[in-house]
């Protein structure tokens, strides 16, 4: 459905074709929506687009309404972004990813519960990437068999956002120490068709750190993404986590974008 008002027209739910031509000027920032756009996400997903109608400025919102997971991340110039928000039905809880500058739109709907918490996206390239030198830690590829023991590793890292279908529908890689998973990470999307990868839900147990784990483990996820024909591979971080973001960096990841996340919930209408 298309709507406008004076200064934007607005496009609910853009097809594939004209969603991706808007999302891939800004493949970083754009990667979860740009993934979205694949299956099994594709059946959830609806991006919005404004385009100006005499600047020719273009904004965009994705809006993912998964069974446990429901996102709500805009883009592109504030009034356009405000007025795609005006106009589309909006969930009534989400996680938001947004941009500082995208926060008053945001806000005239959306009621933090609490402080944004601010993070960083970061990416690298294969002309940039760093691999570490090899280590004794043996990284082994993880799949739904270890289901338990990531579960069981997770539970110590409670904002985590792993669910069991990233595990099967992703690639994910551990370590072992005897028979217990000592550390851990994977995807949250991998989608070779348009060169996006995701990484999350790196974590090491409290008694394996400064072992260099999860370094090993990233370099190794990125190795297989690229290898599966991705050209970017993108990562959140907690923007305080400043001992994470050294090593991301060491590995040649660059600071993209800081951003503000949260689960608001809509004000009253």
């Amino acid at each position: 459905m298309c709507r406008s008002n004076p200064t934007w027209q607005v496009l609910s739910d853009a097809a594939d074709d004209e969603a991706y031509a808007v999302l891939r000027r800004d493949p970083v920032w754009n990667s979860f929506a740009i993934a979205d756009l694949a299956p099994p996400f594709r059946a959830w997903t609806k991006i919005a687009l404004a385009r100006e109608v005499a600047g020719g400025r273009v904004a965009s919102c994705l809006v993912l309404q998964q069974p446990d997971l429901t996102v709500v991340s805009p883009d592109g110039p504030e009034p356009g972004v405000a007025a795609i928000l005006a106009t589309i039905d909006l969930p009534e809880r989400a996680l938001v990813q947004a941009r500082r500058e995208h926060l008053p739109p945001i806000e005239r709907y959306y009621q933090p519960e609490s402080a944004w918490r601010e993070m960083l996206r970061m990416a690298v390239t294969p002309a940039r990437f760093r691999s570490p030198a090899p280590r004794d830690a043996p990284v082994e590829p993880l799949g739904t068999g270890d289901l338990s023991a990531a579960l069981e590793l997770y539970a110590l890292y409670p904002e985590n956002h792993f669910r069991e279908d990233l595990l099967r529908d992703g690639v994910f890689f551990g370590v072992r120490d005897g028979r217990r998973l000592v550390a851990i990470g994977g995807t949250h999307v991998v989608v070779p068709r348009h060169g996006i990868a995701v990484l999350g839900g790196i974590f090491t147990h409290p008694d394996a750190r400064r072992r260099g784990l999860a370094t090993a483990i990233t370099a190794r996820l990125v190795d297989d993404l690229f290898a599966r024909g991705c050209s970017t591979v993108v990562l959140n971080v907690t923007a305080s986590n400043d001992q994470a973001i050294r090593v991301y960096e060491r590995r040649g990841f660059e600071r993209s974008y800081r951003y503000l996340t949260g689960p608001p919930r809509r004000r009253a209408r």
